[in-house]
């Protein structure tokens, strides 16, 4: 299923890494062609693992009021 959060309303797992100016520089010029994976945990969005998370705050740096989220997915999804 899709949604629309801010994507400061999205967690990211510690042990996401800060984004490079490469993925920010993609993500700007190309939008979110495929959703960011998420899990919904007591009624919030979290990144599916780091590489989620990376795209996540991404998009936060981008200063992006909405993202694209899928909370359906599989692990050959990853």
């Amino acid at each position: 299923m899709q949604h629309y959060p801010n994507p400061m309303d999205v967690d990211v797992p510690k042990t996401t890494s800060y984004p490079t100016r490469r993925l920010r520089t993609i993500i700007a010029r190309d939008g979110l062609i495929v959703p960011i994976l998420v899990n919904e945990v007591d009624g919030r969005f979290v990144a599916a693992d780091r590489i989620q998370g990376e795209r996540v705050l991404a998009c936060r740096e981008l200063g992006w009021d909405s993202i694209l989220v899928e909370t359906r997915w599989t692990h050959d999804d990853l």
